[in-house]
């Protein structure tokens, strides 16, 4: 999760450059050297990345643009 005001670096420190990998890359690439050296079980991965921005949700990996804001709903708890 990366937090703070526009311009303060939180997409570079997320995805980084070709040169200089972000905190995104560096965990898939961590993830998939643990699943390739761990051959006795068998793994199945799903991913979302999510932008919260003005108080509205966006899925950031959908090509439908209708979907293109998620209501943010709580349950009876008030559970987000």
């Amino acid at each position: 999760m990366a937090y703070g005001q526009t311009g303060s670096g939180k997409t570079f420190t997320m995805e980084g450059s070709t040169k200089n990998i972000g905190v995104c890359l560096r965990s898939f690439e961590e993830l998939f050297i643990e699943i390739t050296e761990r051959t006795e079980w068998t793994y199945e991965l799903t991913m979302s990345i999510m932008e919260v921005y003005n108080e509205r949700l966006r899925d950031l990996l959908s090509n439908n643009e209708n979907e293109d804001n998620i209501d943010i709903q709580y349950d009876k708890k008030n559970n987000l």
